[in-house]
This record gives structure tokens, C-alpha cells and sequence, in this order.
């Protein structure tokens, strides 16, 4: 094990890595199926580590409790150690539930607090999670708030960031996808929500969403423009105008792949890595830079913007890439036409 390599515990703490504690929890496990093998358990905790090294090399030195457990389940199926394995199954699950069990009661007797981004905490409340739920699912009858409500209630600890809870939330929507579709779109939503915060300092409920949706797309262009990051052209179009045509809705027409998708790779971040970009600012910035030559760009644009917001039809990658942006190469592929014999061809692309 790596010097002052790191485990994270399940309350976001974190400590010393200690190889003895794989062992006891190895040894347990044999000693609960009544096989007493202590150069068998010293041999699976080694391979356990080197699995753990492997995964701590590829960061900064640390990796979840989790993950460790996950790791000696596998090395103990890998040896065909099945009745261990499943010994030490049902301990991980025994513990949990005891967990869960912990923390519904602390919640119930509000001792379980939220730390905010400004370090301030507040108490946990289910209710107000329960509230954020039924706000952003309009019209998917088929989510289970109270579902959601509980299984996010199991994860939470005490002192938990604000951050953690929204990603707790995330996944919690994320898991039930497979039973219905509805979820992908809250989880489609709850990840707009963190945009609309992040990017506007405000939510989709509230009065003003729209408003400050279309407001503030002119200070976007802007800001673009002068991090060189958007095509100084974009100046000329008539940002007033193009605004008032933005419609903040259809936003969820989304789902969740394609609006993540959207957040990780295509969206404009500043020189921070911050997100400056809210999906229909980015159809607008798209066909925006695709009507830059038409003598009515004002109205070429607005008809690609309909077109691409509604998703009749999505340009390809390198169109969403870079239209709008200062290197706008747009094409996919390109066409050359060559002799037809090898060394026309090879010829071609020597000259190229």
C-alpha cells in the first residue's frame, strides 16, 4: 500500500488506509463458516490491496469503503470461496440495514444537519426533499415520491454537504429508470435545476424563470465573446430580438442521457471549468452561427433555432461543437475526388 494512502468512510471522513482491517473482516467471514486459515486470509488480504493500489494509483491516493468491500467480495468469488463470500454478503447487508435503521431514527429526532455551501447547517428534513420532488415532476405520474423520499433518506449522514444530497437524490432517480421512463425525465429536470442555479441563481418555479432565461442570454453572448470563446459576429445579430424567441420549456423535452451528455461535453465553461451555457442559449448559439452569411440572419436563425430546440432535427457533433464558437468547422466529413488507382489516391492524400 502506497504511503499515506486514504479510505473514505461512508460520513465523507477520511482516514488512514489499514490493511489489518481487510483481514479481520476476511478472517470473520472464514471463521463464520468455521475454517480457521490464517495464511489463506493473509493471501486474499494482499490481493486485496493490490486491487485497491491499482485503483488509488489512478487518483490522489484514496478510495471508498465501498469499493474496498466490493473488492474482497470479488477476490473471494474469484477463488471460489462461494460460501465465504456469501457469509460476507450477508454481513455488508446485516450492517447496512443497522445503518439505515441509525440514521431514519436521528432523522426522526432531527439530529442529522446539512452543511451548505457557505459552511453553515441546517437539520435534515425528508419533507423538504419530498417538496422538491413534487415540484419538478409535473406531469410523471408514474415516480414514486415516497420511494425516492425513503431510499434517499437511508444515504444521508450527519454534517452530509449539500452537494452530496443533491447527487444522492441524482442517483437515487437515476436507479429507478429501467422500471419506468418517467424518471428519466426527473432525473432530466433535477439536473436542469443545478444548471438553472448555477448559471441563473434561480429555479424553474420561480416567477421570474423566464424572464431571466431570456434576459440573460444577451450578458452570455457577451461574456463569450470576450473569454474568445464565441465568434465576435454573434454581436451583430439583434440579441433582443433573438431573445424574446428563446422558450426556456423545452427544455424538458429532454431526457436524462441527452441533457447530461449535453453538460459534459458540449456546453461552453468559462476559463474555470464553469458552465456558462443553458440548453436553449446553446440551440440559439448553434443557429446563430449557422445563419452568420444569410442577409436575414436574424430570421435563418430563429428557423434553425425552432427546428434544432424541438428536435425535429440535431446537427452533428462538429456543428454543435463549434457553430457560434471562433473555430467554426462544422463538417463531419469531408468529399475529395481522385484518380482511380492507388497512386491517385495516395497521391490525394500526400498533397493534402
Amino acid at each position: 500500500m502506497a504511503e499515506l494512502s486514504f479510505i473514505i468512510k461512508r460520513n465523507g471522513e477520511k482516514q488512514l488506509f489499514d490493511s489489518d482491517r481487510i483481514f479481520t473482516a476476511i478472517n470473520k467471514a472464514f471463521i463464520s463458516e468455521t475454517i480457521n486459515d490464517s495464511e489463506k486470509v493473509l493471501s486474499l488480504t494482499k490481493e486485496v490491496v493490490e486491487l485497491t493500489d491499482m485503483i488509488q494509483n489512478e487518483r490522489s491516493n484514496y478510495v471508498s469503503v465501498e469499493e474496498v468491500q466490493d473488492l474482497v467480495e470479488q477476490t473471494l468469488m474469484n477463488h471460489g470461496l462461494h460460501k465465504i463470500a456469501r457469509s460476507y454478503i450477508i454481513y455488508r447487508d446485516r450492517q447496512k440495514y443497522v445503518r439505515e435503521e441509525e440514521t431514519l431514527i436521528k432523522v426522526k429526532e432531527n439530529q442529522l444537519t446539512i452543511r451548505l455551501e457557505n459552511d453553515e447547517t441546517i437539520i435534515y428534513n425528508p419533507e423538504s426533499i419530498e417538496s422538491k420532488l413534487i415540484d419538478l415532476t409535473d406531469g410523471l405520474e408514474k415516480v414514486s415520491i415516497s420511494e425516492l423520499v425513503e431510499n434517499i433518506t437511508k444515504q444521508v449522514y450527519d454534517n452530509i454537504p449539500i452537494e452530496e444530497v443533491n447527487q444522492i437524490i441524482l442517483n437515487s432517480t437515476r436507479e429507478k429508470i429501467e422500471q419506468h421512463y418517467q424518471y428519466s425525465s426527473l432525473a432530466s429536470r433535477l439536473t436542469l435545476e443545478q444548471l438553472y442555479n448555477d448559471v441563473l441563481n434561480t429555479s424553474l418555479k420561480k416567477d421570474n424563470f423566464i424572464q431571466n432565461y431570456q434576459a440573460k442570454f444577451k450578458d452570455y453572448i457577451n461574456e463569450g465573446i470576450k473569454l474568445e470563446l464565441l465568434n465576435d459576429e454573434l454581436a451583430d445579430f439583434d440579441l433582443e430580438k433573438m431573445s424574446t424567441h428563446i422558450k426556456p420549456n423545452r427544455d424538458l423535452l429532454f431526457h436524462y442521457l441527452g441533457i447530461q451528455i449535453l453538460v459534459d461535453r458540449y456546453f461552453i465553461q468559462n476559463r474555470d471549468f464553469k458552465t456558462i451555457e443553458l440548453p436553449q442559449w446553446f440551440w440559439l448559439r448553434v443557429s446563430m452561427g449557422l445563419a452568420l452569411k444569410e442577409k436575414n440572419k436574424e430570421e435563418k436563425a430563429i428557423e434553425f433555432y425552432n427546428v434544432l430546440s424541438k428536435m425535429d432535427l440535431v446537427s452533428s457533433t462538429p456543428t454543435l461543437f463549434n457553430s457560434g464558437t471562433r473555430f467554426s468547422q462544422m463538417s463531419s466529413c469531408y468529399l475529395n475526388i481522385s484518380e482511380d488507382s492507388l497512386e491517385g489516391i495516395f497521391k490525394l492524400f500526400s498533397d493534402n
